[in-house]
């Protein structure tokens, strides 16, 4: 068990030891995907017991059809800068749809892992002395700020709003680096944060790269 007070907590982009849970009462503050994840995975390395903690009403676990990403890749893959150009009122119509598909129903494979975890929604203040944690985990979302990874710190990127500033075909200021994935989703658009929109990334880089 760890030494880590109730007070102390970690976030899931810095927690990879699940073994180090074993045996803990672990507080999980979040209610979307990362949090029951990180709820399952700790489960299965033998927490004690789990509390996810979260503002909001329990999300549904449910299959969900990516379908209407599909002409979004097409549209960008035939035409360079297509999201960056698109108005603010349909980039927002995009983001909602990934909202409801991506955050407020999450994947059916999830919820049998969950039997283990006392899950506790509409929480809108949350003490956790109450729960008598072992191990709090912050499981509250993710904002970009290229300048925290450390090993692309001396090679001054051009960023905003902590996103990196990427050409029609990922790559950054610093030529020969690309930033697929989260990184370009500021430019490229929410799809490209999640596993459907990686074929596409990889093909535009390849484009560019030959």
């Amino acid at each position: 068990m760890s030494d880590a007070g109730a007070g102390e907590g970690e976030h899931t982009c810095d927690l990879v030891d699940f073994g180090a849970f074993a045996g803990a009462r672990v507080l999980i503050v979040g209610g979307r995907q990362s949090a029951y994840e990180w709820a399952a995975l700790i489960s299965e390395h033998g927490a004690e017991h789990i509390d996810v903690v979260h503002r909001h009403a329990k999300p549904r676990f449910d299959k969900v059809s990516w379908r209407f990403v599909d002409p979004l890749i097409e549209q960008t893959l035939a035409h360079r800068g297509w999201y960056r150009n698109l108005p603010h009122s349909e980039r927002d119509a995009i983001a909602r749809r990934f909202w409801e598909v991506g955050r407020l129903t999450l994947e059916h494979w999830l919820e049998p892992r969950l039997k283990r975890v006392a899950i506790h929604p509409n929480t809108a203040q949350i003490d956790p002395a109450a729960f008598n944690p072992d191990r709090i985990v912050f499981a509250t979302g993710y904002k970009a700020d290229l300048a925290r990874i450390l090993y692309l710190q001396d090679l001054e990127i051009a960023t905003h709003n902590g996103f990196p500033r990427l050409d029609e075909a990922m790559q950054t200021s610093v030529e020969g680096l690309y930033l697929p994935g989260f990184t370009a989703t500021q430019d490229f658009g929410p799809f490209f944060g999640f596993v459907k929109g990686a074929p596409a990334a990889a093909i535009l880089m390849a484009r560019d790269l030959t």
